[in-house]
Formats: structure tokens, C-alpha cells, sequence
């Protein structure tokens, strides 16, 4: 599982305990950073989007669709790439990575 945060780790884990928005059923990759920033900078996604989301992430990468969440100006995305080691990362393969305003922070 990968989990997207990186400047508010504090903001992500209050998030997952109910702070902010509702919990969406869909997500993506950190290896298609293209798709999630076209995703990402709409207001809100809704469940209808989950196929088209989840069959343009299986095009560039074998991945399972999680879930995302926003929590105040903050996008959160989860995922878990399907046969993909990611490296120098702690055995969950955890990689934070955050939305903030609709552009991704590194």
C-alpha cells in the first residue's frame, strides 16, 4: 500500500480518523503522476469515476484501487501497485505524496 503525503503527515493520519471530506473509491499511482494530476485538480471526483480511474491506472501500471480523501486543502491518494517492489521505501512500501490547491507537492 502506498500512501500520498508528504509536507503534513500529521494532517494524513488525522484525515484517516474522520477529519475532512468523505473517503472516495478510487486512486492512483505514484507511476502515473500524469494521470493523477489531471484527476487530482478537479474539485471533486465521485464514485462514477472509480472504472474510468481504475482502467486508465491498469493501462499504465498493474494496480489495485484503493481509496483517496480529502482532508482540508490537502488530496490524499492511496494505492497498492500490484507486482511493483518500491525501494528504498519500509516494508509496506509506504511513499508519501500530497495535493495541496491542485498541484502536487514533492
Amino acid at each position: 500500500m502506498i500512501c500520498f503525503n508528504v509536507a503534513h503527515s500529521s494532517a494524513f493520519y488525522a484525515g484517516l480518523g474522520g477529519v475532512g471530506a468523505g473517503v472516495r473509491l478510487f486512486a492512483l499511482s505514484t507511476r502515473q503522476k500524469d494521470i493523477a494530476e489531471r484527476y487530482v485538480t478537479r474539485a471533486a471526483l465521485g464514485k462514477e469515476d472509480r472504472t474510468r480511474v481504475e482502467e486508465e491506472c491498469m493501462v499504465a501500471a498493474s494496480c489495485t484501487i484503493e481509496h483517496t480523501e480529502d482532508v482540508q486543502d490537502h488530496h490524499i491518494v492511496l494505492t497498492k501497485i500490484d507486482g511493483v517492489k518500491v525501494p528504498e521505501k519500509d516494508e509496506e512500501g509506504l511513499m508519501p505524496l500530497v495535493w495541496q490547491h491542485g498541484k502536487l507537492i514533492t
